[in-house]
């Protein structure tokens, strides 16, 4: 999240922003910043975070090929399978031991 965990720069204020966070003023926030940053990232790279964020995206995947295939008379690509999540066919993606 922008302010939260890191601080939103582009090309045309990326002096300014290097400019705030360098200023001494500003020290405390750029360490609650650096802080929360990290501790999302902490959260973030375990096992289970991990495995629901690529079925989180798997599903965001079939949902697209669905819009882009289900209409206009198309071919369903998942034409006889099961409606359900990604999760339903795991198995028929990849190999899962967890």
């Amino acid at each position: 999240m922008p302010n939260v965990h890191y601080i939103p720069a582009s090309l045309e204020n990326i002096t300014k922003v290097a400019e705030y966070a360098l200023d001494d003023d500003n020290d405390a926030e750029i360490r609650r910043i650096v802080r929360r940053a990290n501790e999302w990232c902490d959260g973030s790279r375990s096992l289970e975070s991990l495995a629901n964020r690529a079925v989180d995206a798997l599903d965001e995947f079939r949902s697209a090929l669905t819009g882009y295939y289900g209409g206009g008379g198309r071919r369903s690509w998942m034409e006889g399978l099961e409606a359900g999540s990604a999760i339903d066919h795991m198995d028929e993606l990849v190999v899962c031991n967890v």
